[in-house]
């Protein structure tokens, strides 16, 4: 039942997504262009003003985030992470940034749930899901997809999540399913990135595993897969093939000395072919980049099983961010936090485990184990709306039944 006293013009799905586009398109621009400390500080504000909206849009629900204890205390064990861890220079705007994620999804929810309109301007909606992917796809010849995006991951989960996006706001239609389906298969064909591709076979797999049919049907699938593996000449195909070769030539000697492991020599001696991307041996170096920070996890134990080690522990010690958002979770913000965020998600998955969306979502959160993806502010806004939004729908109809 929609509640009388919420002024709905001043909560509009359009007005959502377009600001989300313009952040993302002027975003892309500063990356390629300018790289202007000035436009990013102006990105921030606006980053600002938008949470504001979304915290007034909640209000107006009767929703306040801070009453529910476990956001709170998250959020104030990541701020005194960031006191006492001050020196190593922690991100303060990602407070900010997991408070606008959390009143997203919110804002998804209070759609459904007092039946707000979602749906788009067509012209707003085709430029959320196609503008980027057109941009990239027509300028960017970058073996990394790096000219507008940080990397071609972060470009493929824009895609995903317009992809979650354009099924959520036609309310699961069957039509949507496919298009949705195109959308997500054309960032990936576009990005070439291997971390989609495990994370949507492991999420067919996982969701299959009980139904003969389809099961059948995800087999021929990954035999279909393994051919183009082999035989095809896109570029995703030849990175897995060139990987299986890197995979092959190492010893058990080099598995169990991984962390000394020299990468550089292990690329040259299994060479890929001219103008294909040259970071084949990814995979191999996350697993050592996991194994140091872990080591540093367990060795500071009398605090960091609590509050972490604090925001931007990893990249300021060790260069680099984890490559891994559960990873980065526990190491950087405790184990308080990261089995909070668990429970989140086991009550999503224990709400939507029947649903069409879980084909959409759950590929995109398992793709968060090999990338840095939290730090996105646009993507994570879609993405959170959509995962509130099924929330309550699949929530309400297990009720119901």
């Amino acid at each position: 039942m929609l509640r009388t006293d919420i002024n709905m013009k001043s909560i509009s799905i359009n007005f959502f997504l377009a600001f989300l586009i313009a952040v993302l398109l002027v975003t892309m621009l500063n990356n390629h262009l300018f790289q202007s400390s000035a436009v990013q500080a102006i990105l921030y504000l606006l980053q600002i003003l938008f949470i504001s909206y979304l915290v007034s849009c909640n209000s107006q629900f009767g929703v306040n985030v801070f009453n529910n204890k476990k956001n709170l205390i998250c959020l104030c064990v990541i701020v005194f992470g960031m006191l006492v861890f001050y020196k190593q220079s922690p991100l303060v705007g990602n407070v900010l940034k997991f408070f606008g994620y959390i009143s997203c999804f919110y804002l998804g929810l209070n759609f459904e749930k007092y039946d707000v309109d979602i749906k788009p301007k067509s012209l707003i909606l085709n430029m959320v899901c196609f503008l980027p992917l057109l941009i990239v796809g027509i300028f960017d010849h970058s073996l990394n997809q790096s000219m507008f995006f940080p990397n071609s991951n972060t470009f493929v989960y824009w895609g995903g999540c317009c992809a979650l996006l354009y099924y959520t706001l036609n309310n699961g239609e069957n039509k949507a399913v496919h298009i949705s389906a195109i959308i997500l298969l054309l960032y990936v064909l576009v990005g070439s990135s291997l971390g989609i591709v495990a994370a949507l076979l492991l999420s067919i797999i996982i969701i299959n595993r009980r139904n003969k049919n389809l099961m059948v049907m995800t087999i021929v699938m990954a035999f279909v897969f393994y051919l183009l593996v082999l035989y095809s000449s896109f570029s995703i195909f030849a990175r897995i093939r060139n990987v299986i070769e890197i995979y092959k030539s190492m010893s058990l000697d080099d598995w169990l000395n991984l962390k000394e492991l020299e990468l550089w020599t292990l690329q040259n001696d299994n060479a890929v072919a001219d103008n294909m991307r040259s970071d084949n041996t990814s995979s191999i170096w996350r697993l050592q980049h996991w194994l140091r920070i872990t080591d540093d996890f367990f060795t500071n134990w009398m605090y960091s099983f609590l509050i972490g080690l604090g925001d931007n522990y990893t990249k300021f010690y060790h260069h680099l961010k984890p490559h891994n958002d559960f990873l980065r979770v526990l190491i950087e913000y405790g184990g308080v936090v990261f089995f909070v965020l668990i429970s989140y998600i086991k009550q999503l998955f224990s709400a939507i485990r029947n649903e069409k969306c879980f084909y959409f979502i759950l590929p995109l959160i398992l793709y968060h184990l090999t990338e840095n993806l939290i730090d996105g502010f646009p993507s994570n806004c879609l993405f959170y709306f959509c995962t509130g939004y099924w929330y309550y729908k699949c929530i309400v109809k297990t009720a119901v039944i």
